[in-house]
Formats: structure tokens, sequence, C-alpha cells
């Protein structure tokens, strides 16, 4: 039981480990995916509609390595697929600082698609290990905690950002492009770092033992669906997944255009990261309380309110053109995400029994792939019909009828 000093102090410690590998995981991520469709669609003059397909590309490879590479976490352990998904970050970022075409950034989104099918269930795994036998109910606040962390790491990225692409700094704006180069070596050294911080979480009597790791990972690629299928079908978490997906198809979109829209009001690059700098400042302290309405309120209720304020937060942003103003409702949007995967997290990890607890976040990881892929193919499709400002009042109005069907659907 997890209710003495000593352990406490003990799993405080883990979570200070993983959440310093998070700072370096959310470094890079940001930054790819803050640039990725200006730096796609300005530099190397890419059509908006390859750049939807490479979004959804990303995804739906997702959907085949997330549950394989979870379940190998059971059978390896949480810490060789945490270093192999940051290490993916990083390769993804060096193929963007060299790409003079749209087919680097298909590489990059390879990496990028891989390495989160390694990090975040073995990461969310990690966190479930570590909070075995906590009578304290502070799951969700223990993911809170590494999303903490990992706005340390936002925080630098925008702030290199801001720093680098600002026309009026002392060594003069350097490219996109550069940029990746300079953030490539941040998160190398970052790597390394990790490697040698991070600690094993995974117990042996939790893991799989196989005969041959390699060749069950072979057919863990094959049986992905069957996997998919067995594992919705564990008691409780059909209903987490369902909204997990609709979740992810109102993140992803929102994250992946609304840099768009802010270029449409007239942003500079180095703008946007400053929207980004104090939207994570001001949200920053909050993240352990925003990770702990799961622990206090459930999963069910907060999401879905989210759902709706979320849409009404995202019609204001493209009818008003101010800086204060676009500061709070992206902050706000952020702080409702956060409540969101904290809460999936944690109700994913506390639901599913511990042998199987790899497998069923590597799912909860499938659901949110096909959230993201579909988003990208719907806003990609009303992006190249609409102007972006109708085009997310149009998606804004789709996360109005899934909020709707939320409510009048129970699993």
């Amino acid at each position: 039981m997890i209710n003495s000093t000593g352990n406490l102090e003990m799993v405080s410690r883990d979570v200070f480990k993983i959440g310093f590998v998070n700072i370096f995981a959310i470094l890079q991520l940001t930054s790819i995916r803050t640039y990725f469709v200006i730096f796609l669609e300005e530099d190397l003059l890419t059509e908006i509609f390859i750049i939807s397909l490479l979004l959804t590309i990303q995804n739906i490879i997702q959907i085949f390595f997330r549950i394989p590479l979870s379940n190998f976490s059971q059978i390896v352990g949480r810490k060789p697929l945490i270093i192999l998904g940051t290490s993916c970050y990083t390769l993804g970022l060096l193929f963007l600082a060299i790409a003079d075409s749209w087919l680097f950034a298909l590489i990059t989104v390879i990496f990028v698609a891989v390495g989160m099918s390694a990090y975040w269930p073995a990461v969310f795994s990690l966190l479930g290990d570590v909070s075995d036998g906590n009578t304290d109910n502070n799951v969700g606040e223990m993911n809170g905690r590494v999303f903490q962390f990992g706005d340390i790491g936002q925080l630098l990225a925008a702030g290199l950002a801001s720093y680098f692409l600002a026309p009026n700094t002392l060594i003069g704006s350097i490219s996109i492009a550069e940029l990746y180069s300079l953030l490539f070596v941040i998160g190398a050294i970052g790597n390394v770092l990790s490697y040698f911080i991070l600690k094993e979480s995974l117990t042996d009597e939790n893991k799989l033992v196989v005969n041959n790791k390699w060749r069950e990972l072979l057919n863990s690629v094959i049986g992905v669906f069957s996997n998919f299928i067995k594992t919705s079908k564990l008691p409780g978490l059909l209903p987490i997944y369902l909204l997990q997906f609709f979740i992810a198809f109102i993140e992803f979109g929102f994250v992946s255009y609304f840099p768009s829209l802010l270029k449409e009001y007239d942003y500079l690059e180095s703008g946007i990261a400053d929207l980004i700098l104090w939207t994570t400042l001001l949200l920053i302290l909050l993240k352990p309380r925003l990770g702990k309405v799961n622990d206090l309120y459930g999963y069910r209720k907060p999401v879905i309110i989210g759902f709706f304020t979320t849409a009404i937060a995202i019609v204001i942003l493209t009818v008003v053109n101010n800086f204060m103003v676009h500061l709070l409702v992206i902050s706000f949007i952020f702080a409702v995400m956060t409540i969101h995967y904290t809460s999936m997290n944690a109700s994913t990890s506390s639901t599913a029994p511990n042998d199987k607890r790899g497998i069923a976040l590597g799912t909860l990881g499938v659901y949110t792939s096909l959230g993201r892929g579909l988003s990208t193919l719907v806003i990609g499709i009303l992006a190249s019909y609409f102007q972006i400002v109708l085009a997310l009042q149009l998606f804004a109005g789709i996360i109005f009828v899934g909020g709707f069907i939320f409510i009048f659907y129970k699993i």
C-alpha cells in the first residue's frame, strides 16, 4: 500500500523522473506540431490536401503500432519504449531540418507516429505501475503533474521559437528549418540524460513472459485488430474509449490548424510562439488540479461539458481578432484538453487489470489515432473548400452535435 511516507516519496521521485523526460518529449513535439503546417505550406509550398494527408498518415500508422508497442512494454519494460519514443521525435526533427520537399516531412511523420506509439502508452503504464496500491485516488493528479513537466518543455519550445524566429533578435531571425536543427541537438542531449535518469517501473511479476519477444511483437502487429477488439471488450473500457475517440478528434484538429487561423490574423511565427508561451505560463501551475478533476468527479460529466465549452470557445476565436481574447480562449481550450486526456488516461489505467494495463493504454492510443485521423481528413476537406475561419466554425458545429450524441447515448 502506498500510504507510508517512504512509499509516497518513492512515487514522487518516479513522477519527477518521468516528468523530466517529458520536458524534452514535449519540447520536441510542440516544435514539430506548431510549425508543421506553416512550414510545409509556406516554406515547402505544399498543398493543403497533401498536408492533411500527411497528418492522416501519421495517425493511421499509430493504429497499427500503438497496441503492439504497448504490449511490447509489458514484455521488455516501460523504459526502453519511452527512450525509443523520444529518439523518434529527435529523428523527426532532423528530417524537417534538412527538408527540401514534403517527402522529408513524410519520413518525419513516420518517425513521430512510431515515437508516439511507443512513448505515450509506456508513460501512462509507468504511472499506473508506480501507483499500484495507492489508496489516495490521485492517479489523475499524477498524470497532471507529468503534463505540468511537459509544460516546461512547451515553454522552452515557445521561448526558443519566440526569440530565434523574431525579426529583431541580436543574431537576426532564423528560418523554421534552422530552428528544427537547433531543437534536434537539444532533443539528442535530452535523450542521453533521460536514459540515465529514468528507472524501470515494471515489476517481474507483472511482466509478460514469452519464448521469443521479437516474434511476439510481430504476432502482435499481425493480430492488432484482434487485440483491439478483445481489449475493447474488457469490462468498463469501451465507454472510455469512445469518449477518447471524440476527444482526439477535437484536440488534433484544433491544435493542427489554429496556427493557420492566427496567420490569417497576420500573426508572425514568433507571435504564435509568444501566444503559446503565455498560454503555457497561465496553465502550468494548474495542471495537477486539472488532473484532479477526474479523481473528484469521474470522467463522463467533465468530459461532455468540455465538448460544448470547447465548441463555443472555437467560435469565439474565429470571430474576434484580439490578442488577449486569443490568449484566454486558447488557454481555456488547452485546460479542457488537459482535463480530457488526464481523465481518459487515469480511468483506463485504473480500470484495466494490472497485467493488461499496457495493451489497454495502447488500445486507448488506437482510438486516439482514429479520432485524430478522422479530424485531419474532416478539417482538411473543409479547409480545401472554405477559408480557415469558416472551416473551424463548421468544425465547432460538428463538436456540438457530437456532444449531444454522447449526452443521449450511453454505453
